[in-house]
Formats: C-alpha cells, sequence, structure tokens
C-alpha cells in the first residue's frame, strides 16, 4: 500500500513507518488553514484541509490517506478521534 502522510516531520513518518511496515510511506507538506497550534474544532478542521490539501497535490488513486482509504471513512474516523480526545464525548461536528 502507498500511504500519503501530511506531513515531512521524520518523527511522525518514522511513526507511521512503525504501524506500516512494509508499505511505501510519503510526506508531503499541506496546508491545515489553521493557527499553528489549533484548539477545538479548529484541530478537526485542520487534519481534514490537511488530507483534502494532500488529495489535489497527488491525484493517486492508489494513495491511501494517513492509512485511511479514500472513501467516507475520512470524516468519520476524525469524528471518533475527536471524541475520544474531547471533553464533552457528546459533540461532533
Amino acid at each position: 500500500m502507498r500511504i500519503g502522510v501530511t506531513s515531512e516531520s521524520k518523527i511522525k513518518l518514522d511513526a507511521v513507518r512503525t504501524v506500516f511496515p512494509g508499505d511505501t510511506i510519503l510526506g508531503y507538506k499541506t496546508n491545515s488553514k489553521v493557527g499553528e497550534q489549533p484548539v477545538g474544532h479548529d484541530t478537526i478542521n485542520g487534519a481534514l484541509n490537511r488530507a483534502l490539501d494532500l488529495e489535489s497535490k497527488t491525484k493517486d488513486p492508489h494513495l491511501s490517506l494517513s492509512g485511511i482509504p479514500r472513501q467516507k471513512y475520512i470524516e468519520a474516523s476524525l469524528d471518533l478521534l475527536w471524541r475520544s480526545f474531547s471533553d464533552n464525548p457528546g459533540i461532533s461536528e
């Protein structure tokens, strides 16, 4: 599998390589369109913006976004991630 990571950080790329050994991991500089240290909903919006920016830059139908195959799962996965770290597990976008 070819996995696109929305960062060029060696630490982040190595972390993905640890989880997906044997797969091709590609790092991309992407724009989150939020501040440097986002909080609250900006965290989610930034993650989704980075995924969409990566998709627009690659045009590679075989590329998975951060290990999530490009289907409707991105929003659901972000929602689940947000809920697990939110002070109020009932909030959702």
